[in-house]
């Protein structure tokens, strides 16, 4: 591990498409939606060294669903991911 880590911020849509069709039970429904973190975008990462670029943590904030009949729905909350280092953070 490096003495000193260098993190950047990387913020942008993440759009995805679901099609698996869900099973509604008394008008409820429940099921997982699996995003993944954006690709740095105007960042052009240096590792020297043998350092490698890693993702350390994901956040996830104005999450919206949108369904098939055109039913928008914002999820409030922000959803951030444990550490993703094998080493830990």
């Amino acid at each position: 591990m490096p003495s000193s880590i260098k993190k950047t911020d990387v913020v942008g849509p993440i759009p995805m498409t679901n099609t698996q069709t869900q099973s509604i039970f008394n008008g409820q429904t429940t099921f997982d939606i699996i995003l993944s973190a954006p690709a740095p975008s105007g960042v052009t990462p240096a590792c020297p060294g043998g350092q490698t670029l890693q993702l350390m943590r994901s956040s996830y904030t104005n999450v919206v669903i949108s369904d098939s009949f055109g039913i928008v729905t914002a999820v409030p909350g922000t959803f951030t991911s444990a550490c993703l280092l094998p080493g830990g953070c």
